[in-house]
C-alpha cells in the first residue's frame, strides 16, 4: 500500500464540539468538546473510522483535540464498507472501547458476509482506486461490536439520535442532533450526488425514499456532514441535487 501523505489528510471544525477529519476521499468526525477548562480528559465519540492508512492521524487527531489519555466512549459506524471501517484495527487496539452499528450490518463486521470489490465504472471510481488489494473482505470485530439501541439512543452521544436509513448499505445510519441541526449523512447523501447502490443490499428506490422520508423532513437549514466530498444542507440538496430532483420529476408523474 502506498505510504501516506500530509495531503490525504485535513481537519476543519464543523462546530465547537464536531470535528471533521479528512482520509484521503472519506470523512470521519469527532464528536465531543475537547479537552480543557480544567479537563484534561474529555468525553467524544468516533463516527466511523475511514481508510486504513488513516489510523495513526485519527490517533493523533484525538490525542491532540481530547487529551493524550483520552479514548472514546464508543466508536459509531453508518455502515460498515471498507472505507469507513479500514482503520479500525489500531486504534481498537489502543482504545479497546465498544463499536456500535445497524443490526442489519453486523454480518459484514463479524466475518459472516463479505462486499464485493468496488465497481469502477459505477459512480464511484475514486473509491475504487483507493480500495485494498481485497476491498470486499468483511472483517471479524467478534464481540467488540454491537448493535446500536433499537430505542434510536447513541452511545456516548445523548444529543443524537440515530436513523436506520438503507439503501446505499442494508444497515446505513445517519445520526441527527435536532437542537444543533445536524445529520452525518453516512453515505446516504452527498454535496450534489448520493450514495452509490451496486454492493450488497444496495437498492436505488430505497435510498431515494430513504432520503425523501427521512432526511428531507428534517428541515432546510439541517446541515449534511457526509461521508465524502464537502458539508452541504437539505435545502441546498433539496433545491438542486440532481438525483432528487430527478425522482421527485418522475414520481410526480405516477
Amino acid at each position: 500500500m502506498p505510504q501516506p501523505h500530509d495531503s490525504d489528510f485535513a481537519v476543519d471544525e464543523v462546530a465547537e464540539d464536531i470535528a471533521r477529519l479528512r482520509i484521503a476521499v472519506v470523512n470521519v468526525y469527532l464528536i465531543g468538546s475537547p479537552a480543557g477548562g480544567g479537563r484534561a480528559v474529555a468525553d467524544w465519540v468516533l463516527v466511523d473510522a475511514g481508510l486504513a492508512h488513516g489510523a495513526a492521524e485519527i490517533l493523533r487527531v484525538a490525542a491532540e483535540r481530547f487529551g493524550v489519555e483520552s479514548r472514546p466512549a464508543a466508536i459509531v459506524l453508518t455502515h460498515g464498507h471498507f472505507d469507513h471501517v479500514g482503520a479500525l484495527e489500531s486504534p481498537l487496539a489502543v482504545w479497546d472501547v465498544p463499536v456500535y452499528a445497524h443490526v442489519a450490518e453486523l454480518p459484514f463486521l463479524t466475518g459472516r458476509a463479505n462486499f464485493p470489490p468496488p465497481d469502477a465504472t459505477v459512480g464511484a471510481g475514486v473509491l475504487a482506486r483507493v480500495a485494498p488489494a481485497e476491498p470486499g473482505q468483511g472483517i471479524d470485530l467478534g464481540d467488540r461490536v454491537q448493535a446500536l439501541p433499537a430505542t434510536g439512543r447513541v452511545p456516548g452521544m445523548p444529543s443524537w439520535r440515530w436513523i436506520h436509513t438503507p439503501g446505499h448499505s442494508p444497515g446505513s445510519i445517519t445520526f441527527y442532533n435536532k437542537k444543533q441541526g445536524f445529520v452525518v449523512a453516512g453515505d446516504v447523501l452527498f454535496y450534489g450526488s448520493i450514495g452509490r447502490t451496486d454492493l450488497p443490499g444496495g437498492d436505488h428506490d430505497l435510498l431515494m425514499r430513504s432520503i425523501f422520508d427521512k432526511l428531507l423532513p428534517l428541515g432546510d437549514d439541517t446541515k449534511v456532514l457526509p461521508g465524502h466530498m464537502d458539508l452541504t444542507t437539505i435545502g441546498k440538496e433539496r433545491a438542486t441535487n440532481p438525483f432528487i430532483l430527478e425522482y421527485a420529476e418522475t414520481n410526480s408523474r405516477n
